[in-house]
């Protein structure tokens, strides 16, 4: 029985339990398609922003490459083409969702911080 993925926001963690999942790895196929330097993605709350660059940090970063997350999603049925891509860069993943102060003192206090816990983790 599927469960429903309340709150998970991690890619792998969704696809490799058993939670309801609607695959939307088409959008990797379309970003390596379009070929833009920056694209902007907007959506409102809770409408799975955090869950679409989890895919894309799973797909993309290297220290991911002996991974089989995609096996069987529309992406890994794409082509080599696309393919060739996975686990290829390396990746840097920050999200100021958990940025949640009521003023710009607190909240410049909690970026900086996230800032320099990556620069810990990668640097």
């Amino acid at each position: 029985m599927y469960a429903m993925p309340v709150g998970v926001d991690n890619f792998r963690e969704m696809v490799s339990r058993d939670y309801y999942f609607v695959d939307k790895t088409n959008f990797i196929k379309e970003l390596l398609d379009n070929k833009n330097k920056v694209t902007l993605i907007t959506r409102p709350r809770r409408f799975g922003k955090t869950l679409a660059m989890r895919m894309l940090q799973e797909f993309f970063d290297i220290n991911a490459a002996g991974r089989d997350t995609f096996k069987g999603l529309n992406i890994s049925r794409a082509g080599e083409k696309y393919m060739q891509h996975r686990g290829k860069y390396p990746v840097i993943f920050f999200s100021l969702k958990d940025i949640a102060t009521g003023n710009y003192q607190d909240a410049l206090r909690d970026l900086c911080g996230k800032i320099s816990d990556l620069y810990a983790e990668y640097g």
